[in-house]
């Protein structure tokens, strides 16, 4: 089960960093109807990782990816970053939005 929760965590990440790239990519689209196409497909990939994280909190994995050492390495709403699916009890970005 170890390695599951490690394969889950590590292809979390990489999901949120492409998903952060997409929805630039998307927010950048003039034309309405790519806009619309494109939100569409990165709308179901949000739905995809946000499936392999209700896995991940299955397994009893509940705090944030990006700790390592006591220490959140990466900030939920980074201007460059932004974690879309998170199986942390503790709303980090709750946090981080009440401070902008």
């Amino acid at each position: 089960m170890e390695k599951r929760i490690e394969y889950l965590i590590a292809r979390i990440r990489l999901g949120n960093a492409k998903l952060t790239t997409a929805w630039k990519v998307v927010c950048e689209q003039d034309d309405p109807e790519g806009f619309k196409r494109l939100a569409a497909q990165w709308d179901e990939a949000n739905k995809k990782l946000n499936t392999l994280c209700l896995e991940l909190m299955a397994l009893d994995y509940q705090d944030c990816l990006y700790i390592q050492d006591g220490i959140q390495t990466k900030k939920c709403l980074g201007g460059e970053f932004t974690c879309w699916v998170c199986p942390s009890k503790i709303s980090y970005w709750r946090q981080e939005f009440e401070e902008l």
